[in-house]
């Protein structure tokens, strides 16, 4: 029986499973209309007009999560050097993680970031309609057309843990040249 288990394991160590990055997630009317149904968590809410004809950059983060406070930081720049260009979506998923919500730890998160773009209370549904989202942060750039021009998602283990402002700037630049 040992053998046996063996054996299984050693064959299913040779199957390939895709990852989330193979997957190619396309903003469509669909994931749109799955944005829009979120709550606000803070600010302005978003609405149609805002995701038609411009770049979009989504990022999935939780006020516990060290390298979401650096790629904040970073959409943040890029909002600001963009404009209007950009509308920058970023959704909180994996808030209660552990069991423990605290509200206090999101409060003092929104004032150390400041953050200026769209900030929304994620799902379930949001998290698969977006591929399956597993880790925090995830982030995507999307041409006006829904193509992603960058899908960015922080594996475990990883040197790289968040979006470099070259790399949001570079995805920024390829989305704008598509329209």
């Amino acid at each position: 029986m040992k053998r046996l288990f063996c054996l299984l394991i050693a064959c299913l160590s040779m199957v390939s499973f895709p990852a989330l990055a193979e997957e190619e997630v396309q903003l469509d009317q669909a994931l749109k209309q799955a944005l829009l149904e979120l709550p606000v968590l803070e600010g302005k809410a978003l609405e149609a007009d805002h995701l038609e004809d411009r770049v979009v950059a989504v990022t999935f983060f939780a006020s516990w999560c060290p390298p979401c406070v650096a790629e904040f930081r970073h959409l943040k720049v890029v909002q600001a050097h963009y404009g209007d260009k950009v509308v920058v979506v970023a959704i909180n998923i994996y808030e209660d993680f552990g069991g423990r919500e605290n509200p206090e730890r999101m409060a003092a998160f929104l004032e150390r970031t400041a953050p200026p773009f769209f900030l929304l209370k994620g799902g379930e549904k949001v998290r698969e309609a977006f591929g399956g989202v597993q880790r925090i942060p995830t982030a995507f750039v999307f041409d006006p057309s829904g193509k992603a021009t960058l899908q960015f998602i922080h594996e475990r283990g990883s040197d790289v843990m968040f979006t470099t402002p070259e790399e949001l700037e570079a995805a920024v630049e390829a989305a704008l040249a598509t329209s």
